[in-house]
């Protein structure tokens, strides 16, 4: 009988390389001036960079609101009440979101 002959297949060993989201990712960063007090807070989410705020005892004036994401940029000036808006924790959700919209 003869003898069939076997192929061998030739494997290579390839090293993965891990990668990190949050070195290649920019983060968000939100500054808040209101009042003379500067807030500020980043996160890999426009609702993080929010919630890592520590909320000011009262606002009385008007804030400017500077969210950045890498190289995207947006400012504004917000009312007393939508400022305030920004620490209730149900209004945090929709805030964040509507910055994040500025930025397109």
């Amino acid at each position: 009988m003869p003898r069939k002959a076997t192929v061998k297949k030739a494997t290579k060993k390839v090293a993965k390389k891990k990668s990190t989201l949050s070195d290649d990712k920019p983060v968000y960063k939100l500054t808040i001036v209101v009042g003379g007090q500067t807030l500020t807070g980043e996160g890999e989410t426009a609702l993080l960079a929010l919630r890592s705020i520590t909320p000011p005892v009262k606002i009385f004036t008007k804030a400017d609101i500077e969210l950045v994401y890498g190289d995207k940029r947006t400012f504004e000036t917000w009312q007393p009440a939508r400022v305030k808006r920004l620490f209730y924790p149900l209004a945090q959700n929709i805030l964040s979101k509507q910055l994040e919209y500025l930025l397109r």
